[in-house]
């Protein structure tokens, strides 16, 4: 097993499960951490429609989340049965999109609900 692959791997795992709970205790609390706000210079008391925000961030974060979870779940089986490092690349290009979408959501969150 490949140590830098495993550790992308649970990294992944790691970053789905943080954001998940982020995610629910958001939805749930409504306490937003500053961590799910990408720009630290906004606060969430500043948000206009607090209800609207959580309500656009829930599913596509969730997604998100859901995401990185199966993407580090991938990463490990993939070593441990032998897959070959191609899929992996693959797996690892997708956390890259998925990326890019969070950002993407978060900015379309900030401009409709700041």
């Amino acid at each position: 097993m490949n140590s830098v692959n495993s550790i992308v791997s649970f990294t992944y795992i790691a970053l789905g499960i943080y954001l998940a709970i982020l995610i629910f205790r958001a939805r749930y609390t409504g306490f937003v951490n500053n961590a799910l706000l990408w720009d630290r210079t906004k606060k969430f008391e500043d948000c206009r429609d607090k209800e609207g925000f959580l309500h656009y961030l829930f599913p596509r974060g969730l997604v998100c989340a859901a995401a990185l979870l199966i993407s580090g779940v991938f990463g490990i089986i993939s070593e441990s049965s032998g897959i070959p490092a191609d899929y992996q690349m693959v797996s690892m290009i997708a956390m890259i999109l998925v990326f890019f979408y969070y950002i993407y959501i978060i900015r379309n969150a900030m401009a409709k609900f700041y």
